[in-house]
C-alpha cells in the first residue's frame, strides 16, 4: 500500500512510526530540542518506506512534534493518569517513549503562555511587548495614509489636462 506524500496518516501508520521510534531512538525524542535529530526522522521514514508508507523524514519530524506535544499538554493538564477522554492519540506509545526518556518535564515543552501559573511577571512582559508592537503599527499606519495622500496629489497632477503650447 504505497501512499502519496500529503496524505492523512492511518492509525496503523502512525502505530508503526512510534514503534520505530521506540526500538530505535526513544529517549533521546523527548528531550528540549530532540526534534533536531534528523537521523531519528531519517530511520523512521525508511521502516515506513518498508512498510509501504512514503514519508519524508520532515513528514516524520512534524508528526511526531504533534503528537508529543498532545501528550505533554494531557500530562500537564491531568499527570501522568489522565482520564480516558482526555487521552491523547495513540497515549499507549507516547507514553512508553516518555518513560524511556526518564519523565522529561513536559512544561520545559510548551511557551509560558499555555502552561498554567506562567509568572505574572512575564505576563507583563508579553503585555508591554504586544503594546510596544501596536504602537510601531499604528505608525506604520500613519506613515502609509501619508504616502497614500501624498500619492494621491500627484496622481492628480498627472491627470490633469495638459495645455499644448504653439
Amino acid at each position: 500500500m504505497v501512499q502519496r506524500v500529503g496524505h492523512l496518516w492511518s492509525a496503523h501508520e502512525i502505530r508503526s512510526f512510534l514503534e520505530s521510534l521506540i526500538q530505535n531512538y526513544g529517549p533521546v525524542l523527548f528531550v528540549a530540542g530532540a526534534l533536531r535529530n534528523e537521523h531519528a526522522f531519517v530511520h523512521a521514514a525508511e521502516d515506513l518506506r518498508l512498510l509501504g508508507y512514503n514519508r519524508s523524514s520532515m513528514q516524520c519530524r512534524s508528526k511526531f512534534k504533534i503528537l508529543r506535544q498532545q501528550f505533554n499538554l494531557a500530562i500537564l493538564n491531568f499527570g501522568e493518569d489522565p482520564p480516558r477522554e482526555h487521552l491523547s492519540p495513540f497515549w499507549r506509545e507516547m507514553h512508553k517513549l516518555w518513560l524511556q526518556a526518564a519523565q522529561p518535564n513536559p512544561v520545559n515543552a510548551f511557551p509560558p503562555a499555555i502552561v498554567p501559573g506562567m509568572d505574572a511577571m512575564m505576563l507583563e512582559v508579553r503585555r508591554q511587548e504586544v503594546q510596544n508592537i501596536i504602537a510601531i503599527i499604528q505608525d506604520l499606519a500613519q506613515r502609509v495614509a501619508a504616502i497614500g495622500e501624498r500619492l494621491d496629489i500627484i496622481v492628480a497632477q498627472l491627470n490633469r489636462p495638459r495645455r499644448r503650447r504653439r
